[in-house]
């Protein structure tokens, strides 16, 4: 009893190679990059300013702007730590 157009089943394929850990947290990290890229430009430029103005806080204050002239006196020079530590230690050293 014996078939004669029996053909043997063909061997299924080899599996494929399991992904590692590193490979499957560098897949991870690919879709979570697409991700953000895909939130970060579907945002309108409007809120970004505005969501960017929000991270800094508010403005700083501006100072009024003064006449420069041409021989600054010395109250009018920026202070200088440095300046100030050097009075006060020859102060203290007098």
């Amino acid at each position: 009893m014996s078939d004669p157009d029996f053909k043997p089943e063909e061997a299924p394929p080899p599996r494929p190679p399991r992904p590692t850990q590193a490979q499957r947290q560098l897949d991870a990290d690919e879709q979570y990059a697409r991700q953000l890229a895909q939130h970060f430009q579907s945002e309108s430029r409007p809120q970004r300013a505005m969501r960017d103005e929000d991270d800094r806080g508010p403005p700083l204050p501006s100072r009024p702007r003064q006449q420069q002239r041409p021989g600054l006196a010395e109250d009018d020079r920026e202070y200088s730590f440095f300046d100030g530590m050097i009075q006060t230690t020859a102060e203290n050293y007098a």
